[in-house]
């Protein structure tokens, strides 16, 4: 259990490093590419003051060059593969940036042996490209210490065993020792600096997409409310309280526009008859197949409503009386077709009855209701008395 754990966490820290390298590349490999234009300029320009000027031999023109290369290689692959390799062009920024380093060394090594006067100006030299190596290592900060470290103590080595170098001679170069101590504490100092950075930035993204979680599931949580409470289950026509809003609000529009809107109030028969001889599943399944028939007979733009029970309020917008019965005709046409077509016990029905606001006599959607209710009620005893 507890190697488990610990393989977890290991790779954790792997995965942390790694968005780590890919956070500082995005970030600063611009800084790299910049920092690697200037150099390569510089580079170019020192190799006429070194070869016209200060007489340096050939080889540190012969290094320059080879210098140059290396940038201008990462720079040519920084605008081809910037975004589809970034780790690749991590890797060889780091391998140029040794390259320089390692030229400032040598530099200060060759110039110190055949041009003893130019010692100081050597140092100061090195010192610069260290300082410039660090403004902008850009993606590999983390390993700039090692860089510089590994290259000095060659550098030591060199100026010890070649010009038998010793404490007093190395203060000539203590300006290159300082710079490079201070570049690495500086550079593992921001490292951590960014690393702080990147895992408050990734604790608060991932805060943030949580909460963008918790508020979808919220608003989808809302919405499955707003549509149980809006729509029946049964038959998916809009509940009693829906219903009778929509209502509410084209009674208010026909009215203010001088328009039309019919309205028809529909009980389904016999389901009371049906229940109690064939079951509810069976009163369910009459109910189902009457509500689709009425939808297959409106037009998209009209309101179904389940007022409760086997009681149906129908709302047609822009439709006046003698529209709405049509509908109605049809609708019962389509009923008898279906009775016709299906071998039941018990064939569907239904009363209505239909008001428009045309009439000008409702002032209010209760009494369109109401009188609608009566008039399906009057249709129904009709039926019975015949």
């Amino acid at each position: 259990m507890e190697k488990n754990i610990e393989k977890t966490d290991m790779n954790d820290d792997i995965k942390t490093k790694a968005s780590f390298r890919e956070y500082l590349m995005e970030e600063y490999l611009g800084n790299a590419i910049r920092g690697s234009l200037i150099i390569t300029i510089s580079l170019l320009l020192s190799i006429y003051a070194g070869r016209n000027i200060y007489r340096f031999p050939l080889i540190i023109m012969y290094l320059k060059i080879a210098v140059i290369i290396f940038f201008g290689v990462f720079i040519a692959l920084a605008f081809v593969q910037k975004k589809k390799k970034p780790i690749l062009l991590a890797n060889f920024f780091t391998a140029t940036i040794t390259v320089a380093i390692a030229f400032a060394m040598a530099f200060s090594i060759i110039v110190s042996i055949s041009s003893p006067e130019h010692t100081a100006r050597a140092a100061q030299i090195t010192m610069a490209i260290l300082i410039g190596c660090v403004l902008f290592a850009g993606s590999i900060r983390d390993r700039l210490g090692t860089v510089i470290f590994s290259n000095l103590a060659v550098f030591i080595v060199i100026m010890t065993a070649i010009n038998g170098l010793s404490v007093v001679k190395l203060f000539d170069f203590y300006m290159v020792i300082i710079s490079a101590i201070s570049s690495a504490v500086f550079s593992r100092a921001y490292s951590d600096t960014l690393l702080k950075e990147f895992l408050l930035k990734r604790e608060l993204e991932e805060r943030l997409k949580q909460l963008e979680r918790e508020i979808d599931e919220k608003e989808s949580l809302q919405n499955k409310l707003v549509a149980m409470a809006s729509f029946d289950p049964l038959t998916e026509a809009y509940t009693r309280r829906k219903g009778i809003e929509i209502l509410k609000r084209q009674f208010v529009k026909c009215k203010k526009e001088n328009s039309q809107l019919g309205v028809c109030y529909m009980d389904i028969d016999n389901l009371k008859d049906v229940n109690d001889c064939h079951g509810h599943s069976a009163g369910d399944r009459y109910i189902m197949d009457f509500i689709l028939t009425v939808k297959e007979s409106i037009r998209g733009t009209d309101y179904c409503i389940r007022m409760g029970g086997d009681e149906f309020l129908l709302v047609f917008p822009y439709s006046e009386g003698e529209a709405v019965e049509r509908v109605c005709e049809r609708i019962m046409f389509n009923i008898n077709e279906k009775n016709k077509a299906n071998e039941k016990s018990f064939a569907m029905s239904a009363s209505h009855g239909v008001v428009s606001l045309a009439e000008g006599k409702y002032e209010t959607v209760e009494e369109m209701i109401d009188e609608a209710d009566k008039l399906m009620y009057k249709d129904k005893m009709s039926k019975r008395s015949a």
